[in-house]
């Protein structure tokens, strides 16, 4: 314990002088004191002089520090695979029961030498909660992300992983560096590799939308393991209506059947239809035997056009975010090769329009004028700028000198649409875009601007993305290439693309919409995953178009034509929003109502939520996937019979050692209550005695 001042050491000695000359002054130079016993006079000085040198070293500022020595044990982190898929196994009482208690077991023996971390992954990794075996999908990538969170400066020495290896989801994690490489790991692995027999719908291939009247076809694929011989039914179903029906007859042990039928579009509207295999004896499970699947059958879809002067995988990533959404089709062509009318396209899209077809470009773009198509413009690094003013007279560029890179930022005044919270949060680690480099970026039109320019992280107010509308078009103008490094750092991040579709889906609807600025606008997706949150967004405007988040908004619910739920959005500076959760797969309507003043406003929408099925379409356990994983990280692989001799490996293990870390706390005496009770006392004291004897 090292008790420091805030003031030079020699000012103690000035408060000590200080103390005795002020108590000395008041007992020994007072007339009142002089008929006092000399004896009591010495009393009073004493406690006078503490309780004013108290009080004076205080005001030093004197703190109090003590150095503690903190042992941390070296920690092992057990992880429990929670997925379904565990239970496919033909031992699945073992893992209910037997199995739970070896796993207890273990915990015991390695708790003395090692503080252990108990973790459940599956969609999600969780802490100390129970193994159940219910998780619909399992994301290992998304493990070892939380394990790196959680234990980044930690004394962790070793991981323990108890799986069955089946990877369904995110990115494989032996391809990533999560920074973990002193530590080992050691694979637990789980199920079994046996051959059992199975019937699994593994995949229906279809269109999401279709328009009235036409018919569309719909292909199952079919894995039948351990039927030779055998004949097996698929069919397809409307509810609970037989559409169709084919039989196939097995000729080998593991066979891949396809299986075509066609579907006629009669009725607008989402229609659900369900590819089923016939249930057979002896089957490992028959919840894959049936794959359910949504069209939308629409009266109009949107066509929508991509030229470009070559080819770039910036296209690639456009095309698999844009294409194949509800309600809209794609046609990708290069500039040289167009010869149709742009009048029969909804929307166009130019990538790096140059000189090599100016002629035909510009007719396209001034025709796309005539008609009031609007255009989403993507520049390049080697822009063209006469070219360019020509086509897009938005943005006025200043002298262009080749390309430099910048980052996104999103404008917080943006509200043409609703950025996601988690599209802003990726934004802020996407990779830069390369632009032409020109010393000013100037709006000759007025736009709502949805992303700025960031130069090595200083903000700039030049716009990286802009929205603009005038002689009755609207545009778009992107000025960057190097998208589809967004498109894979969202996978890298998260394992799928939701977020970057979901935010070009929307400016591509925002172009497409020939209404003005809405006062009430809501976002949404129109397909979730069994088990995850249904989320809706809205925004609020005034006749002045500012925000309003004092409204009340709500949400009504139906499943099919009955009403389920009715619930209030909660209110934030951003807008409103409202979650829903564990809601069963199926289709489902609802309508959003608000009011603000004597206008009422309300939206219609619906969504499905598709069953996840992902646990039950591998029905073997990947044991060289674990064995991998364990010689990434210098580990060793052994089965869920071997727990106490992994715990005894562990606990003989040398090379790992506690850590001490000496803590240092600082306090300072001013706030120490004791000080205060102390100086009250002495002064308390002091009054007595001077009331008793007479010296007031």
């Amino acid at each position: 314990m090292n008790l420091d001042l805030g003031y030079p050491v020699y000012y103690i000695f000035a408060i000590i002088l200080l103390a005795f000359c002020y108590s000395f002054a008041l007992y020994f130079r007072n007339k009142k004191s002089n008929h006092l016993p000399r004896v009591l006079i010495y009393l009073l000085f004493s406690l006078r002089f503490i309780s004013v040198f108290v009080i004076s070293f205080l005001l030093l500022e004197p703190v109090v520090k003590t150095v503690s020595s903190v042992v941390e044990k070296p920690i092992v982190v057990f992880v429990q695979d929670n997925s379904e898929s565990i239970l496919l196994s033909k031992d699945s009482s073992f893992y209910k029961n037997d199995y739970l208690d070896s796993v207890s077991l273990f915990k015991r023996l390695v708790a003395e030498k090692y503080e252990l971390e108990v973790l459940n992954f599956g969609n999600e990794v969780t802490s100390n909660s129970s193994i159940d075996y219910t998780q619909k999908k399992t994301d290992f990538n998304a493990l070892f992300k939380s394990i790196k969170e959680r234990f980044l400066g930690r004394n962790l020495a070793a991981i323990v992983l108890a799986s069955d290896g089946i990877m369904n989801s995110g990115f494989d994690p032996l391809y990533k560096d999560y920074g973990l490489d002193q530590v080992t790991l050691h694979a637990l692995v789980l199920g079994d590799t046996n051959f059992r027999k199975d019937i699994s719908v593994q995949k229906v291939r279809f269109n999401k939308q279709v328009k009235i009247g036409n018919k569309y076809p719909v292909e199952g694929q079919v894995l039948v393991k351990g039927y030779k011989n055998e004949t097996i039914k698929v069919s397809l179903y409307a509810g609970d209506e037989l559409l169709a029906q084919q039989q196939k007859v097995i000729s080998q042990e593991l066979e891949a059947l396809s299986c075509m039928f066609t579907v006629e579009s009669s009725v607008e509207g989402i229609q659900q239809l369900r590819v089923e295999a016939e249930n057979k004896p002896d089957e490992i499970t028959y919840k894959n035997n049936s794959y359910s699947l949504f069209v939308n059958v629409v009266n109009n879809v949107e066509k929508i056009l991509i030229l470009a002067s070559a080819p770039h995988p910036d296209i690639a990533a456009l095309k698999q975010s844009l294409n194949d959404k509800i309600g809209r089709a794609l046609d990708v062509q290069l500039i040289a090769d167009f010869k149709d009318s742009i009048s029969s396209y909804d929307l166009l899209v130019l990538h790096r329009a140059d000189n090599s077809n100016k002629r035909k470009l510009l007719k396209i773009v001034n025709e796309s004028k005539k008609e009031n198509i609007p255009i989403l413009y993507f520049t390049g690094s080697d822009l063209n700028a006469d070219l360019y003013k020509e086509i897009n007279p938005s943005i006025a560029l200043g002298p262009i000198n080749g390309s430099y890179v910048v980052s996104p930022i999103v404008n917080p005044s943006f509200s043409s649409f609703i950025i996601s919270q988690k599209m802003g949060a990726l934004i802020k680690s996407f990779p830069p875009l390369e632009i032409p480099f020109s010393s000013s970026y100037k709006n000759k039109v007025s736009g709502d601007v949805i992303l700025y320019q960031s130069i090595n992280g200083v903000p700039t107010a030049y716009p990286l993305v802009q929205l603009v509308e005038f002689d009755n078009q609207r545009k778009c103008t992107f000025l960057g290439e190097g998208i589809w490094r967004w498109r894979l750092n969202e996978y890298v991040e998260t394992g799928g693309f939701n977020e970057f579709d979901s935010f070009f889906s929307k400016i591509v609807q925002y172009l497409l919409s020939s209404n003005k600025k809405e006062k009430f606008s809501i976002d949404y997706q129109q397909e979730y995953q069994e088990n995850e949150a249904v989320s809706i967004s809205a925004k609020l405007f005034n006749d002045n178009y500012e925000q309003v988040n004092s409204a009340e908004v709500l949400l009504q619910l139906y499943n099919d034509s009955a009403k389920i739920l009715e619930k209030n959005f909660s209110s934030s500076y951003s807008g409103y929003a409202v979650k829903l959760n564990e809601l069963n797969p199926g289709r489902y309507n609802f309508e959003i109502s608000t009011q603000l003043g004597k206008k009422m406003y309300r939206k219609k929408g619906n969504f499905i939520i598709k069953k996840m099925r992902l646990e039950f379409l591998r029905t073997n356990a990947d044991y060289q996937f674990l064995g991998q994983l364990a010689q990434k990280y210098s580990g060793e692989v052994y089965t869920a019979n071997e727990l106490s001799k992994l715990a005894l490996q562990l606990n003989t293990k040398n090379d790992v050692a506690q850590i001490i870390h000496e803590q240092v706390k600082v306090q300072e005496l001013i706030n120490w209550k004791i000080l205060l009770f102390f100086i009250v006392l002495l002064l308390a004291v002091e009054w007595v005695v001077r009331k008793i004897s007479g010296a007031y």
